[in-house]
């Protein structure tokens, strides 16, 4: 099978919180394809990290994990933002109510129709998922392989955006 760091960073970040998972796991860090303290003759692109005699060498796979961590972290500050302001003044109701329809415009078309085998989803029957930004830009998912790395980006930016101004919103 073969991974790039984008499906990594839609597998173990979005498509978990998608389907409200509490979080992921790589199932092997290493798995082992080629010479042992040999990196160039690893064929395994799913693998995270190589052994080498001075000690673990990361791949650019765990680059697409640890990001996916980092926009699942956004975007849960995101969330528990939005139920503080949800228990607070008007202003920041209306506000909160703004960003969960940003976050539920991701979260529902996903949801319906992505398909997730052996960990890895499947976009086909989705199409193409365009989403619009605090500012008016938007952005497409059309393949976990294929720019999906720029969309998680405009999501995690956007995500920081609203978070700001729903803090802001929340004084």
């Amino acid at each position: 099978y073969d991974a790039s760091p984008e499906s990594k960073r839609l597998s173990y970040g979005l498509t978990t919180w998608v389907y409200g998972a509490n979080g992921s796991y790589a199932w092997a860090n290493y798995w082992h394809s080629g010479e042992i303290f040999d990196p160039m003759s690893v064929t395994d692109k799913s693998t995270m990290s190589l052994p080498t005699p001075h000690g673990p060498l990361a791949t650019v796979m765990l680059k697409g994990f640890r990001e996916a961590i980092d926009d699942r972290r956004y975007i849960a500050t995101l969330e528990k933002l939005i139920l503080k302001a949800n228990s607070g003044a008007e202003k920041a109701k209306e506000e909160a109510a703004k960003h969960q329809a940003f976050l539920d415009s991701i979260r529902a078309p996903l949801f319906d129709k992505m398909t997730v085998t052996g960990g890895r989803p499947d976009l086909k029957a989705l199409g193409k998922l365009e989403i619009t930004g605090m500012d008016g830009t938007k952005a497409a998912l059309e393949s976990a392989e294929k720019g999906s790395w720029d969309f998680m980006e405009f999501v995690r930016r956007d995500v920081a955006k609203r978070i700001v101004a729903l803090q802001a919103a929340m004084k």
